[in-house]
């Protein structure tokens, strides 16, 4: 651990702090200027008293800790838009966003993966009927009216409403509209394309010249003869464009647990520096200035690939730390490397500080952090003689180093951990290097138009083989262990542990078994915590599902459901299993629907469109509309003197909106799950 430099160290975790308590507490932007400007005048006199021996080390060191705490604390809020008066959500009033269209100039910054439904795009706001505006939101466009792909830079104009994005509706589900608020974009639009008028102005970017170059790139590979599939796993692989990959490829190379080779990011471009290195190797000792010539190529060659990847943030970032690895890599000191990966990610975060907050961020320094530290130890576990068993076993040790320090992470954001992940990667790996540098030659000579048809084939083949060999091992389902139950609190103790048994192996031999017993400790903690939040959890859920009604009990670990439809609970799509898994819970029984419910004295009725008897005589507590029946809702709870009613996704959205201006009038709260999400009733 004294390779690491400790006051780099010390004032990147205090900017990290900074940066997430922001992120929490909302602190306003004013706040955050005149909180750092504060404690920089405070380390000025600090500063100026140490100078004259007056302020003791220990005192300056913490207020230059404090200091950058709140720089981490000012930059997330100049980096938040919404703090700036020109963001359309502060222009106008949002309660009036559905309810009026808005004439809107869209500049196309870049197209992302499309739905069933939709073409998405992220636009950047340039006007709000008319008026300057600034600020981000996803552009949809719906495939039955089919329209030439928009382009980065191009400026387009619509007429639409500013559309709020979809809510999760059922409980432990991915949340589809934090992930885009942690992107800064607060609202969608959605368009036919009969109704984008494109214009002829086009804003110069980058991304736009990468995007006519990966055009130009693409077309040239199709005139080549090469197939729809194998364009675009290259345009994937090489190009980190993953829009017209099936979901076929990508679910099999997620089972294969080796899905980190479709996204451009540390591992395409440490390979594309190692290369770099070796290639250019010669200039160490073939000029006086051969390693400033080498390190300037290096680096030159990384950025030109920056750009014509995209400059997504994953290449961004991955280029950034791989940027200051190599500087490190020339002084040939693994402290120097250490250091570097710190200093690249003090750089990102000033740049941008939700990274902080994306979970490739996270697996990108994470990755890179465990094989500095944990490779060597497990290197020198096994030491081979032969060179070809000595190749396989660095290959392990480094796919294994990895995957120890992304474990928690992993689980924590996929619940599924593929057991042949180490035989996935020592096979997978040495092609995807081949794929990759031999992919970046063909693509150049399919350029030049100078492709010979044997290479053609020679490669077509050798991508064949790949997706074959990832398939037959995604084949093996039994070998892939899915919906993990892992919290928040088991990653933080996770890597509480993992951190503690790493400082363990760096220490004298004496503090190995306290700090592994502390681990051990951590790791036990957390999964006491977990027992205990879970331990006797009780509730009845109503989930969101279109054309279906679903009611589902809970009891500890055992987990009731009735629904409309049987059959639906055997489907591998099923609503409530994010829910199973977030409880540790496992699907008890599955009934048919009832039409009364008594869940610990509360009375739940359902009303179906099927006609059942009503005893005006009977009051109930709720009342659950499904099937959209065709009842006089006034008469109803007139009779029934319901407190609370609810609609779930089985009844049509205008029955759903006339009840709810019913229940408005009569101030009696009504609760759609279409837009409010599942209904919970916790005993009390």
């Amino acid at each position: 651990m004294r390779l690491v430099n400790k006051p780099l160290l010390a004032l990147t975790t205090c900017i990290v702090l900074g940066v997430i308590c922001s992120h929490i507490f909302q602190i306003s932007l004013l706040l955050s200027f005149l909180l750092f400007g504060a404690c920089s005048l405070l380390l000025c006199i600090a500063f100026i008293c140490s100078m004259q021996k007056r302020c003791k080390p220990l005192l300056f060191s913490l207020i230059t800790l404090v200091t950058f705490f709140s720089f981490g604390n000012l930059i997330s809020q100049v980096h938040q838009p919404k703090n700036y008066v020109s963001h359309y959500t502060n222009q106008f009033s949002q309660a009036q966003f559905s309810d009026q269209k808005y004439g809107l100039l869209l500049v196309i910054d870049q197209r992302v993966n499309s739905s069933n439904y939709y073409d998405k795009y992220i636009v950047k706001v340039k006007e709000v009927n008319t008026i300057h505006a600034r600020g981000t939101l996803l552009l949809r466009i719906p495939k039955v009216s089919p329209l030439r792909p928009l382009k980065p830079g191009m400026t387009v104009s619509i007429h639409a409403f500013i559309e709020e994005l979809p809510k999760v509706l059922n409980p432990n589900q991915f949340d589809y509209a934090g992930y885009l608020n942690s992107k800064f974009i607060y609202h969608q639009v959605t368009a036919k394309a009969d109704k984008i008028k494109i214009h002829s102005h086009f804003t110069f970017s980058l991304k736009g010249l990468a995007f006519e170059f990966r055009s130009k790139l693409l077309s040239s590979l199709r005139q080549h003869n090469f197939s729809e599939s194998d364009v675009a796993f290259m345009n994937a692989l090489i190009l980190g464009q993953k829009q017209d990959l099936s979901k076929d490829t990508s679910t099999a190379f997620r089972n294969a647990g080796v899905i980190h080779v479709l996204a451009v990011s540390g591992l395409h471009v440490g390979i594309i520096l190692l290369f770099l290195n070796m290639a250019l190797k010669p200039l160490d000792r073939f000029t006086k200035f051969g390693r400033i010539i080498k390190l300037l190529t290096i680096l030159l060659l990384l950025w030109v690939y920056a750009v014509v990847s995209g400059l997504s943030p994953s290449v961004l970032r991955a280029v950034t730390m791989f940027t200051f690895i190599a500087i490190a890599i020339q002084t040939q000191r693994r402290s120097a490397t250490l250091n570097a990966l710190i200093a690249s990610l003090l750089v990102l975060l000033c740049y941008e500080p939700y990274y902080l907050f994306e979970t490739g961020f996270q697996l990108s320094y994470m990755a890179v952090a465990s094989i500095l530290f944990i490779y060597p130890k497990i290197s020198q576990l096994i030491r081979p003689k032969n060179t070809f068993l000595k190749k396989i076993w660095e290959l392990s040790s480094v796919t294994l180093a990895a995957q120890i320090g992304l474990l928690p992470l992993l689980l924590y954001n996929f619940h599924q951990f593929p057991l042949l992940f180490l035989l996935s990667n020592i096979v997978i790996l040495p092609i995807i290097t081949i794929l990759l540098f031999s992919g970046i030659v063909i693509s150049m000579l399919s350029l030049t138009n100078s492709l010979p048809d044997i290479l053609r084939q020679g490669y077509s083949s050798l991508l064949d083989l790949n997706q074959n060999i990832i398939h037959v091992i995604a084949s093996y389902d039994s070998l892939i262990l899915k919906n993990i139950h892992f919290s928040s609190t088991l990653l933080v103790s996770g890597y509480i542990a993992l951190l503690l048994i790493v400082i363990a192996f760096y220490t004298a031999r004496k503090k190995r078994l306290m700090l592994t017993a502390i681990a051990l400790l951590a790791i036990s903690t957390g999964f006491i915590i977990e027992d205990m939040r879970l331990a006797g959890k009780k509730e009845l859920v109503i989930f969101h599902k279109t054309k279906h009604s679903i009611l589902g009990i809970l009891d500890t670990d055992h987990l009731l459901i009735y629904a409309s439809n049987l059959n639906f609970g055997t489907g591998s799509n099923r609503s409530f299993d994010p829910y199973l898994r977030a409880n540790k819970a496992s699907l008890h029984t599955l009934f048919a629907l009832e039409n009364a419910y008594t869940y610990y004295r509360l009375k739940l009725l359902r009303v179906n469109s099927e006609t059942i008897a009503m005893n005006s005589d009977t009051t109930t507590d709720i009342l659950w509309l499904t099937d959209s029946p065709k009842i006089h809702l006034l008469k109803v709870i007139n009779d029934l003197q319901p407190s609370q009613i609810i609609a779930d996704g089985s009844n049509y959205k205008r029955d759903m909106d006339r009840w709810e201006k019913t229940c408005k009038k009569l101030n009696i709260p009504f609760h759609r799950t279409d837009q409010d999400g599942a209904f919970i009733i916790e005993p009390k």
